[in-house]
């Protein structure tokens, strides 16, 4: 059999340029195929490797709006301490908010930044961790003292030299007339950059939420961060917490509840669907591709008339010629197949390291089910394209092939 491929590769050599133009279209529907597949495992493994960092035991929930504008759940105490009370598997509850400043110092400025307000335990609930410096004491966090850790970028930005710890930062809150007041601020740490449900680690700035309120008029928590026991407990909070919602307002709308294990989710399902359409527009290449080794394969049997009838006058079945050409269309495939894989993975990796943004921070993740799809299907089109050839060449009569010789 290995003999058989060998020897029907070698007869595509005898017309080079007809055999690669006959390839051609199975070449271009194997890498089509093959870029679509791999781009999108490129695309999960990279989602994978970015929600790896984030905490799979964490659910983030911001409250909705009704027709006036106004939240249809306020996030009090009260609450918080019913949902701590009434829902199972919930560990801990914060409070977040957020809101903009600018961030200077002396004659620097960060630029406008998001200021995070936080709760003791946020960070370690988070899993965030400092470069240096430290966290916020209890007694800075339930007394509001105007304390701050600042990310990466901004450290860099503000203090080039260094020594950022025990610095002071200054943000900006704005009376009933809009006037932007400076609040000074000590800085106690900087934070590891991580990529997070709001944007990077290294672009925050984080305060005491007490100071937040007291400072900056921030009142009933803007984002509720639930941190459970186990993640694989999430989907159940989540649905207890749509329920809990849709008693307390009458609708499970007056919350916008997401974690990291259903957004990944979400994403699968999206790429998945959009795998299936483009793989299927790259199906029609294949076959366009099968075509073109039927009417290769009905030229060859048409040359090759003597041939066959030699073989057959010294012996050869039906069967055997039968064979021999349906090996030959396989071989022809299988070549087009690899050729197209290889190509294919050529540009997804020129796609993914070249192409894409760095700040994408997109993987090369080669598809092996796309490859062995491709493969498979090639086989098919090989023997499905080349059946009708092979059967007109095991029919041919040997005694009118070589008269016609």
């Amino acid at each position: 059999m290995f003999e058989d491929f060998i020897t029907a590769l070698q007869n595509f050599k005898l017309n080079k340029d007809r055999t690669f133009l006959s390839l051609l279209g199975i070449i271009i529907g194997v890498a089509s195929v093959i870029i679509t597949t791999s781009l999108g495992s490129s695309w999960q493994g990279s989602m994978e490797k970015f929600f790896s960092a984030f905490t799979p035991n964490v659910i983030n929930v911001i409250a909705g709006r009704g027709g006036g504008r106004q939240h249809l759940i306020e996030f009090t105490e009260s609450f918080r301490a019913d949902v701590k009370r009434q829902i199972p598997n919930v560990k801990r509850v914060f409070y977040t908010n957020t809101f903009n400043s600018e961030v200077t110092r002396k004659n620097l400025t960060a630029g406008n930044k998001e200021i995070f307000s936080i709760e003791y335990g946020w960070l370690d609930a988070q899993k965030m961790e400092l470069v240096y410096g430290s966290d916020f004491s209890i007694g800075d966090y339930a007394e509001g003292t105007r304390k701050a850790i600042i990310g990466e970028t901004i450290a860099k930005g503000l203090f080039p030299e260094g020594h950022v710890v025990g610095k002071i930062i200054t943000l900006y809150a704005s009376n009933d007339k809009n006037k932007k007041i400076p609040i000074s601020f000590e800085v106690t740490g900087v934070l590891k950059d991580k990529a997070t449900v709001f944007g990077r680690a290294k672009n925050y700035v984080l305060i005491p939420r007490a100071v937040a309120i007291w400072e900056f008029g921030v009142r009933n928590g803007g984002i509720m961060e639930i941190e459970a026991y186990f993640a694989d407990t999430v989907p159940d909070i989540e649905k207890d917490l749509e329920a809990f919602a849709r008693e307390r307002a009458g609708t499970p709308d007056s919350l916008y509840i997401f974690s990291m294990k259903t957004i990944l989710e979400e994403q699968s399902k999206i790429l998945g669907m959009v795998n299936l359409v483009l793989s299927g527009i790259a199906a029609i290449s294949l076959l366009v591709g099968g075509i073109g080794i039927m009417n290769i394969m009905l030229v060859t049997v048409a040359e090759r008339r003597q041939e066959i009838g030699i073989r057959k006058a010294i012996g050869a079945s039906n069967r055997n010629i039968l064979s021999q050409f349906l090996l030959e269309s396989a071989a022809l495939t299988i070549s087009g197949a690899a050729f197209g894989i290889c190509f294919g993975l050529l540009i997804c990796f020129l796609l993914v390291t070249k192409v894409f943004p760095a700040d994408a921070e997109m993987i090369f993740v080669p598809s092996r089910s796309g490859a062995i799809i491709s493969v498979s299907v090639s086989i098919f089109i090989g023997i499905f394209f080349g059946l009708y050839p092979a059967v007109q060449a095991a029919r041919l009569d040997p005694v009118k092939a070589l008269e016609e010789t």
